[in-house]
């Protein structure tokens, strides 16, 4: 668990910054993303390289397949888009929310054992644009980006099954998903995504696709997650009995444990999670922190092939920085995710982490009981 800042925002001097409000829009108006990808059929583009919204470029191979890449290696795929978020957009409302995957394949003969399909880079980077006015925040840890900074997701990239083209494969995992959104509504950013795989086996293709995802449902795309049944619409997460049991001894005598215990009770209670739209594995909420607020609370659930986990976060900004997350310290649920019945629950402990202005780190321990269900 992370603990950041300040503690008391009256007389803090924090700027004005406003959390989102804009609602999602269906039907849309425009064109609808598309998946976007780069795919070579008899020596001829067949794939989608643009959507406007992302371009996709790289190697694909373009004669003889049984001679395999041509050129020499590292061979690359790369899809890139840019974004511009202010306080009227509304084609993605609040978070914006991209998704990948990649297929691959053997050029010529099979053999035995066959080619490698390993990749050297697997990786998804997101720049919060340098021209930027404002931060940027990532979901998954209440990662915030100033103007120029980054963040790069590395072994991200799901793969599929299949040969050719496999651009209508959309795994729907929030896995190989990221999602960002402005700090601050009423301040505007440019953030830049990069998607990228590099492969050295001349004798194997693999090919990267790319959607930004619609802020609503389209069809029924989760209704055979969870082996024929629908994937869940809601979740529940209960945080309970969230209690700091003790110090780092080299930490500072200020604050003490009973002050961040205080702060710590945002933490006791329900948050209900809805599924995120066209992805089958992810749940959200996120509700407005308050004064000062750079950034929304915000709890989430997610599955992947490994098993289910959940975070939290919570944010006051700016010079009374208060945040708190936890995540890693939770292990895996290695069950069937997300499918019902569904219903978990455990003890986590956990290190929260106290920084006032440019001071140093301090360190707390804690515990806490949670429960997640559908």
């Amino acid at each position: 668990m992370l603990l950041g800042g300040g503690g008391n925002c009256q007389g803090c001097g924090c700027k004005s910054c406003q959390d989102c409000t804009r609602t999602c829009t269906d039907p849309h108006t425009g064109d609808a993303f598309e998946v976007v990808y780069s795919y070579k059929f008899e020596g001829a583009e067949a794939g989608n390289t643009s959507d406007g919204y992302l371009t996709a470029v790289g190697d694909a191979d373009s004669s003889d397949p049984y001679d395999g890449m041509d050129g020499s290696s590292p061979w690359q795929q790369q899809i890139t888009g840019s974004f511009s978020l202010n306080n009227t957009q509304t084609r993605y409302p609040c978070w914006v929310r991209v998704s990948f995957w990649r297929s691959n394949f053997v050029l010529g003969a099979a053999t035995v054992p066959p080619p490698s399909d390993a990749l050297t880079v697997n990786e998804v980077k997101i720049t919060n644009n340098a021209g930027s006015v404002g931060s940027v925040m990532l979901h998954e840890f209440g990662t915030i980006l100033a103007p120029g900074e980054s963040y790069t997701y590395t072994s991200i990239i799901p793969v599929v099954s299949g040969s050719g083209d496999q651009s209508g494969n959309d795994p729907r995992f929030n896995q190989g998903s990221i999602a960002f959104r402005q700090a601050c509504a009423n301040e505007s950013v440019t953030v830049d995504v990069s998607a990228t795989i590099k492969w050295t086996t001349q004798k194997r293709q693999h090919i990267l696709y790319g959607i930004v995802r619609e802020c609503y449902e389209t069809g029924s795309p989760c209704a055979s997650f969870c082996g024929g049944t629908a994937s869940p619409s809601v979740m529940y997460l209960t945080i309970s009995n969230l209690e700091v049991t003790g110090k780092d001894p080299l930490a500072n005598q200020y604050p003490s444990s009973a002050f961040i215990n205080e702060q710590s009770q945002f933490f006791n209670d329900t948050f209900v999670l809805d599924r995120v739209p066209n992805v089958c594995g992810w749940f959200r909420w996120s509700g407005q922190a308050g004064e000062c607020s750079a950034f929304s609370e915000s709890a989430y659930a997610e599955a992947s092939e490994t098993g289910v986990r959940f975070g939290m976060i919570f944010g006051l900004g700016n010079t009374c920085r208060y945040s708190m997350t936890f995540s890693d310290d939770i292990p895996a649920i290695d069950q069937e995710p997300l499918c019902d019945p569904f219903s978990y629950s455990g003890t986590g402990t956990t290190i929260f982490t106290y920084m006032a202005g440019d001071g140093p780190e301090q360190d707390f321990y804690g515990s806490f009981d949670w429960t997640l269900e559908s």
